[in-house]
């Protein structure tokens, strides 16, 4: 299935997603403004070492239990505007939201030598050669910057998570996989799965008790369906212990991963939400960026919770052809045979039709 849906992204495209260490920016969007109001954190820069540089947001308000959660950032240097997004919650008690802290991290340069966890000779061809080093850079999180922060403030240490975007992304999945006595929760945003063939669906091991956020932006789209099943197979719970979010029209870009930044910040700090506010059914044509004329089609059914909190239902909708002639797949893929047919989508107590034709009919 995964080799179906296989993309190389462009090497253009690329370039402008902030992969590269000489021009770590994402995109255009690198320098978005913090949302208006006055921020509810005070900011405290400390630099560990030459290349280790953190920003810690520690909440001007104390957690009632007397202990905050706290959220690790990499590439808090590239993505100072997304984490500023967090930066205007207000800790009324109307608000659901406690008191947290924010720690950024530094890339300083060392992007693909840090957050990459394996060789990719395609990225050491056309963007620089480098040396995997996930496994010091995540020596240097517990040894230096953990207990420098955790020293200074009263943390809850079963409630760490670890963030990031793009290539700090993929290795956001991998920490939270590999050390999930450290990291209880994962959010990877817009990550780089398809570094060295997708390595990363082959990583999980056994079960854990982390939990995981990932999504995608159909604009920026490669197949990581596969990801779910991976942690399915261990014991996984989607729905509980794994989000996937199939953002639709989502870009490469700052600007989106901060309007969503709320999806996981509320996994994390609230758990598994409750209340359905309702749902929505997608229909995605995703013009493949390798393959001229290849257009993926896609239901992309979306809950929605009454707190804020939505994700994609990739492989726990339930799909049937009720009239027409055609095909879908138990991940959404769709087919009409080149005519046209009524599918009805169901999840829970929820069920809805939604008649199709194919993309480019």
């Amino acid at each position: 299935m995964r080799a179906l849906y296989q993309i190389a992204f462009l090497a253009c495209i690329l370039f402008s997603c902030g992969c590269s260490d000489s021009n770590p920016s994402p995109s255009d969007d690198d320098n978005v403004p913090p949302p208006s109001g006055t921020s509810s954190f005070d900011i405290i820069t400390q630099e560990l070492s030459n290349d280790l540089t953190i920003d810690i947001y520690v909440p001007r308000v104390e957690n009632a239990s007397g202990k905050y959660p706290i959220i690790y950032f990499n590439d808090g240097d590239v993505f100072k505007g997304a984490i500023a997004s967090l930066t205007s919650y207000k800790f009324e008690a109307s608000s659901g939201i406690e008191p947290f802290i924010m720690v950024g991290i530094s890339a300083a340069g060392h992007r693909y030598g840090r957050y990459i966890p394996y060789n990719d000779q395609w990225i050491k061809e056309n963007w620089s050669d480098y040396s995997p080093g996930s496994i010091n850079y995540t020596q240097r999180l517990i040894n230096e910057v953990i207990p420098k922060v955790e020293e200074d403030y009263p943390v809850d240490t079963k409630r760490r998570a670890i963030f990031g975007f793009s290539l700090s992304g993929l290795y956001a999945a991998w920490a939270g996989i590999n050390y999930p006595e450290v990291f209880s929760f994962s959010a990877s945003m817009s990550p780089s799965f398809w570094v060295a063939d997708y390595a990363i669906f082959d990583e999980p091991r056994e079960l854990s008790n982390t939990r995981f956020y990932f999504d995608i932006g159909t604009k920026e789209w490669n197949y990581y369906v596969p990801m779910i099943e991976s942690l399915e197979n261990l014991g996984f719970r989607y729905g509980k212990d794994i989000f996937y979010y199939e953002v639709p029209g989502g870009i490469h870009a700052e600007s989106d991963w901060a309007s969503r930044l709320h999806i996981p910040l509320g996994l994390f700090l609230n758990g598994t939400p409750e209340e359905v506010e309702g749902y929505e059914i997608i229909k995605e044509c995703i013009p493949s960026q390798s393959t001229a004329g290849l257009v993926f089609q896609r239901l992309n059914p979306i809950v929605t919770f009454t707190n804020g909190i939505r994700y994609s239902l990739s492989t726990s909708a339930s799909f049937q052809v009720v009239s027409g002639d055609g095909v879908v797949l138990e991940d959404g893929r769709f087919d009409t045979k080149g005519g046209s047919m009524t599918v009805e989508v169901s999840h829970g107590n929820w069920s809805e039709h939604i008649s199709l034709n194919n993309c480019n009919n």
